[in-house]
C-alpha cells in the first residue's frame, strides 16, 4: 500500500449452516504504534470496492490522510469483526505495509530506437534521494503481450527519466510491429525493505508506429548477463556408483 492512495479492504464471510449473514462487517486499522487510524464498514453491495453484491465477500474503502510524519508509515494491522447471533463476535485480522514512495510518475513518456532496441523513457518526480525501480509490460494494439522490462537507478530529488529497454529481437520473434502500448507501469522506492510502490498505471502510453525492420534481429549476447544466466541455470545431477 502506498500513501495517499485509498486502501481497499476485502473480507469473505463463510456462514455456518442456518447462520445469518450480517449486513456489514466492521474493520479497524491500527498503525505501527497500535493506535487506531481508521474504522470503516465493509458491505456486500457491489459498490465501494465490492465486485459483486450478495456473494458473501465484503469490501470497503479507507482514505488515510497523507502521512506528515514517519510514524504513520510501516506495518498496519486490520481487525475485522462480525456480530450476528450467538456466534458474535467473530474476529479476524491481517496485516499490510503502508509506505510512502516519495516519488510519482508524471505521465510523460518518450520512445526511440537505440542500437536496434526500443527505448521507452518514463519521467518521474522524485522527492527524496534513493533507489527507484521501474517495470512495465509492452503490448500490441490488439492486446497481445510482447515483452516486459525493468530498470533501477539511484536518483536525487527532481525530475528524471528512467529508460526501459526492449531488445529488438523480441519484435522479430513475436512478429510484432508498432504502435505498442505500455501497460502496468510500476514505480517503487526500494531504498529500504520492504519498499513502497506507487499506484500501478494500467494503460500508460502508446508509442509511435514502428516497422520490424527498425529493430535488430541479433541475439542480445550481453557477456555479463550470459554469465549470470549460466550461473543460475540448474546443473543436472551426475549419478554416482556406490
Amino acid at each position: 500500500m502506498a500513501s495517499p492512495n485509498p486502501i481497499v479492504l476485502h473480507a469473505h464471510y463463510s456462514p455456518a449452516p442456518n447462520q445469518l449473514i450480517p449486513a456489514s462487517l466492521t474493520a479497524t486499522i491500527f498503525g505501527p504504534d497500535e493506535k487506531v487510524l481508521a474504522t470503516t464498514e465493509l458491505r456486500d453491495q457491489g459498490i465501494d470496492g465490492d465486485a459483486l453484491a450478495g456473494d458473501n465477500s465484503f469490501a470497503g474503502t479507507v482514505h488515510l490522510p497523507a502521512p506528515r510524519d514517519k510514524g504513520t508509515l510501516g506495518l498496519h494491522k486490520v481487525v475485522v469483526e462480525a456480530g450476528v447471533g450467538p456466534w458474535a463476535p467473530l474476529i479476524a485480522s491481517t496485516y499490510y505495509h503502508y509506505g510512502n514512495p516519495a516519488a510519482r510518475l508524471t505521465g510523460r513518456y518518450i520512445d526511440q530506437v537505440v542500437d536496434g532496441d526500443l527505448d521507452i523513457q518514463a519521467e518521474v518526480d522524485i522527492e527524496e534521494k534513493g533507489r527507484y525501480h521501474l517495470e512495465a509490460s509492452l503490448y500490441s494494439e490488439a492486446g497481445n503481450a510482447v515483452a516486459w522490462a525493468e530498470n533501477a537507478l539511484e536518483l536525487p530529488p527532481g525530475r528524471h527519466r528512467i529508460p526501459l529497454r526492449f531488445h529488438g529481437l523480441i519484435f522479430h520473434d513475436k512478429g510484432a510491429k508498432g504502435p505498442f502500448v505500455l501497460k502496468y507501469v510500476s514505480l517503487s522506492n526500494t531504498t529500504t525493505f520492504p519498499g513502497a510502490k506507487c499506484k500501478i498505471v494500467r494503460d500508460a502510453y502508446v508509442t509511435r508506429p514502428f516497422d520490424r525492420s527498425a529493430f535488430t534481429d541479433q541475439p542480445f549476447n550481453n557477456p555479463e548477463m550470459l554469465r549470470e544466466a549460466n550461473r543460475l541455470t540448474p546443473r543436472p545431477s551426475i549419478p554416482r556408483l556406490r
